[in-house]
């Protein structure tokens, strides 16, 4: 998979936050996501993609949910922020300085589990 096709793959499972909005709440987990994504709003996700501070900072507040969440799901959180401190790390305009960066962790991204453990919130 090419680096930008990656790149918005990533962006896509950072949009499933999106639904966090409905979360019913009620646990560690569902309080936690709730409290660190529950505000976003699709508008300013363009701003992940394009701003290497707001991909860091949303990688910080994945990492919060990771450590709120158990099994397959923490590890899909880390996952997830690992994806976007490496986004953190890119100039989406200029694609040398996109050429070293170690892509794995956005390979790796487990899209179904986050989407399973945000589920479970509703």
């Amino acid at each position: 998979m090419n680096r930008m096709k990656t790149a918005v793959s990533v962006f896509g499972a950072a949009a499933l936050t999106m639904s966090l909005a409905a979360c019913g709440g009620g646990d560690d987990f569902c309080d936690t996501a709730e409290q660190e994504f529950g505000s976003l709003d699709l508008n300013a996700m363009g701003n992940v993609m394009g701003d290497p501070d707001a991909a860091g900072e949303f990688a910080d507040s994945a990492r919060t949910v990771a450590d709120a969440a158990s099994g397959d799901a923490a590890e899909a959180w880390n996952t997830l922020a690992d994806a976007m401190e490496t986004l953190s790390e890119m100039d989406m305009s200029d694609p040398e300085s996109m050429a070293d960066v170690d892509m794995s962790a956005l390979e790796n991204l487990d899209q179904a589990a986050l989407q399973e453990s945000l589920e479970a919130c509703a």
